[in-house]
């Protein structure tokens, strides 16, 4: 699961005092305010930054 393999990175990136990621509902809500652009940008960052254009499926 996502969440679970950089929940370290997740933590740190937004800055998340408890130390515990936030629940799904909680995740959910905030997505909702989301744009789905802005999203589609961090993912192709996230892409991009960890996979190469040679890369087979």
């Amino acid at each position: 699961m996502f969440s679970h393999n950089n929940q370290e990175q997740l933590i740190n990136l937004l800055n998340i005092p408890s130390k515990k990621l936030p629940s799904y509902s909680t995740i959910r809500r905030v997505m909702m305010g989301v744009k789905e652009s802005e999203i589609q940008l961090i993912f192709d960052e996230i892409i991009s930054a960890n996979y190469s254009e040679h890369q087979e499926d």
